[in-house]
């Protein structure tokens, strides 16, 4: 096997933030995560594992008190309770598009 990825804090950082994105923005599934994290792993030689380990852990502890403090905020947001709503209403919302730099440059050929 070859192995080829750095095991930077920033590396592992944004490896870890790549994957939830994918969740959030991708619609993959938490098992198409846990492989992409076992790909991903098994990349990384095996006396690196113990630094990318450390880092890991630091960054999903960081993620975490992120999300932690975001769910606590909301309960202190005005008008952010339940509302009613129709299924209808739900069926009609979409998904955000991404706006790639690619996107972009399309879109202003468009224009011109």
């Amino acid at each position: 096997m070859r192995y080829v990825v750095s095991v930077s804090y920033q590396a592992v950082k944004s490896r870890v933030y790549r994957l939830i994105d994918s969740l959030a923005e991708e619609g993959k599934t938490t098992n198409d995560v846990k492989d992409s994290l076992k790909q991903w792993w098994n990349t990384i030689h095996p006396s690196d594992r113990p630094v990318a380990r450390k880092y890991l852990i630091a960054i999903i502890a960081e993620s975490n008190s992120g999300i932690n403090a975001i769910r606590e905020g909301i309960a202190t947001l005005d008008d952010f309770g339940p509302h009613p709503t129709s299924p209808f209403a739900l069926s009609r919302l979409h998904p955000l598009k991404l706006i790639t730099p690619a996107s972009q440059s399309r879109s202003a050929q468009f224009r011109s």
